[in-house]
């Protein structure tokens, strides 16, 4: 709706874009050329939030807190469709 298009908007000016975070420039940093559709999750800001409620086994939860984030973009060009797919992983 109109307030959160208006949210965004000031949220870019005072300097809060998600084109700031790390992850997200790292991100589509290692998926080089980019367009069309795109995805982007931010795995360890979930897993961080979920914390306590996610009910994983200890291996699965150390798997996870290892994961940075998940990108998705599927550029075109001279009649070909590429997939770029990354994850990252956070190094300790």
């Amino acid at each position: 709706g109109p307030e959160d298009v208006s949210a965004a908007i000031q949220a870019h000016a005072d300097g809060h874009a998600l084109a700031g975070n790390a992850r997200y420039a790292k991100t589509w940093d290692v998926a080089g050329e980019r367009a069309g559709n795109e995805v982007f999750v931010d795995i360890g800001a979930i897993v961080d939030l979920l914390g306590p409620t996610l009910d994983l086994p200890d291996d699965a939860r150390d798997i996870l807190s290892q994961i940075g984030s998940f990108g998705f973009t599927a550029p075109s060009r001279d009649d070909q469709l590429e997939f770029h797919a990354v994850l990252t992983v956070d190094e300790p």
